[in-house]
């Protein structure tokens, strides 16, 4: 671990620019990585699959199996996933169609998992599902609630 850190302090070195100094270095570490987004993306499918007992899909759904994450557990769900490094997040009906079709074709519930990462550990994930359901889980609930 000693020698990593060792390594990475020599492969970052501080420049100054006359705005106070710009990391220079791998391109991960500076931010300006392009393949940083599909990066993101996997952290957060993997973030998903663990939390909800799923499994990710091989190329996120483009080989057969529809979704990023399949989950089994108690309830057989499709998650979509999403994630941003920026403030604002844009959800297309064509998109949110597209998921409940697949998802109800499979026999599974649709969930749009979607989420905003500012840097590597500072991340909120965030869950969309019908309106119509989320009334159903509800009034479950409140069932469950009632009789205890």
């Amino acid at each position: 671990m000693k020698r990593s850190l060792l390594k990475l302090s020599r492969q970052v070195k501080i420049e100054d620019n006359g705005k106070g100094g710009e990391a220079v270095g791998p391109k991960w570490l500076r931010g300006d990585d392009v393949k940083a987004p599909l990066r993101a993306s996997r952290r957060q499918e993997k973030r998903t699959a663990k939390l909800f007992g799923g499994v990710r899909t091989i190329g996120s759904g483009n080989k057969g199996m529809k979704g990023d994450v399949w989950s089994r557990d108690s309830v057989p769900t499709q998650f979509e996933v999403k994630v941003t490094g920026k403030k604002q997040i844009a959800i297309k009906r064509d998109y949110l169609d597209k998921l409940v079709k697949e998802a109800f074709d499979a026999g599974q519930e649709p969930v749009l998992i979607f989420g905003f990462e500012e840097g590597r550990f500072n991340v909120e994930d965030w869950a969309a599902i019908p309106v119509s359901r989320l009334k159903e889980l509800l009034d479950a609930e409140k069932t469950l609630i009632d009789k205890s």
